[in-house]
């Protein structure tokens, strides 16, 4: 993992976060039928935050199992305390963990909500065509949703109407691109990982996404913590 680059993305979201914070808040306010959702609907915890957090149990153990495989296999020479490691981990985790579910789950979603009905509007205006509505509907959305088991059919093509469908696929995105320097593993597993974080922010609330994060990303520290442990101890 390359700590500088994680380090300057958060700082960069969390510049945005505060940005597109203020602007949506306005534009809700001002004009709250834009959206189907109550700007702070997601803020409240549906069901048992337990059974959210014991759900992901497979997320977990997947991301404890491939980041060991990549680290245990060489010597990676740390030269941090083990204190080091753990505190930055445990930071690093929690402010992405917030920062990333409230940048991407929240207001990119929202504010794609906002944006693509224009977006179709006026491509509608130009064109007689509503091009970015038939390709969602025809293309984008059935293939997330075979991708994604249909376990988020419920918001991805029932129920809403389009404009929910293509808000989380393109928030969704954004998140994507935002691991592409991670590589192409990276850059798919973050895809699979926002959709699962958006299944559960519908069904569990945007708090239950945020301390699922955290605990997804604890885990890989957690690993590097223990790999460094055994290193140090071993004395390589």
């Amino acid at each position: 993992m390359d700590r500088s680059t994680e380090v300057r993305t958060l700082v960069f979201r969390t510049g945005l976060t505060f940005l597109g914070l203020a602007v949506l808040s306005v534009i809700t306010l001002i004009e709250p039928s834009l959206s189907p959702f109550w700007f702070f609907q997601f803020w409240t915890i549906q069901g048992s935050l337990l059974e959210a957090i014991w759900s992901a149990w497979p997320l977990y153990l997947f991301m404890i199992g491939l980041n060991a495989w990549s680290l245990f296999r060489k010597y990676d020479g740390y030269k941090d305390t083990l204190r080091d490691i753990f505190q930055m981990g445990f930071a690093v985790s929690a402010w992405a963990g917030f920062v990333e579910e409230v940048f991407f789950r929240w207001l990119c979603f929202f504010g794609a909500m906002i944006l693509m009905p224009l977006i179709n509007w006026f491509l509608w205006y130009l064109t007689g065509v509503e091009i970015i509505r038939n390709f969602y509907v025809g293309v984008v959305l059935p293939l997330a949703n075979f991708f994604t088991l249909h376990y988020l059919q419920d918001v991805l093509m029932d129920g809403y109407g389009w404009i929910v469908g293509a808000a989380i696929i393109t928030a969704n995105g954004q998140f994507r691109n935002g691991h592409a320097y991670q590589g192409l593993f990276g850059f798919t597993l973050s895809w699979f990982f926002g959709m699962y974080m958006f299944w559960i922010m519908f069904h569990f609330g945007l708090p239950a996404a945020i301390l699922i994060h955290f605990l997804t990303d604890l885990c890989v520290f957690m690993t590097v913590w223990v790999d460094a442990f055994f290193e140090k101890r071993n004395g390589g």
